[in-house]
C-alpha cells in the first residue's frame, strides 16, 4: 500500500484550486439540492466537484439537438402565401 506523504493531500488541493478563477452560483429547488448533495455522498465528493465533473459530462457528450424550425420544415405541413393560408382556415370554418 503506498502512502501519501504528509500533506501532499493539501498541496494538490490547494494546487487545484488556486487554478479555478470562476464562480458560478446557481439556485436550484430543494429537492434538486438534496438529489445532489445525496450523489455527491454517494460519490465521496463535495456537491461543488460533484456539480463540476456533472458539468463536465454534459458538455463532453455531444448534443443530438436540430433547429427547430428545419424539424417543422420536415412535417409536412400547409406552406405558401399568408393570405392565401389564412383565406384557406377561414372559408373552412364557415
Amino acid at each position: 500500500m503506498i502512502r501519501a506523504q504528509p500533506g501532499i493531500d493539501k498541496y494538490i488541493s490547494s494546487y487545484y484550486h488556486a487554478h479555478m478563477s470562476h464562480r458560478l452560483q446557481v439556485l436550484i429547488p430543494e429537492g434538486l439540492d438534496r438529489r445532489v448533495r445525496k450523489a455527491a455522498e454517494r460519490g465521496r465528493v463535495s456537491k461543488g466537484e460533484w456539480v463540476r465533473r456533472a458539468l463536465e459530462r454534459a458538455l463532453a457528450s455531444p448534443t443530438d439537438r436540430s433547429d427547430p424550425v428545419k424539424e417543422l420544415a420536415t412535417l409536412g405541413g400547409p406552406t405558401g402565401d399568408i393570405d392565401q393560408l389564412l383565406a384557406e382556415i377561414e372559408s373552412g370554418r364557415g
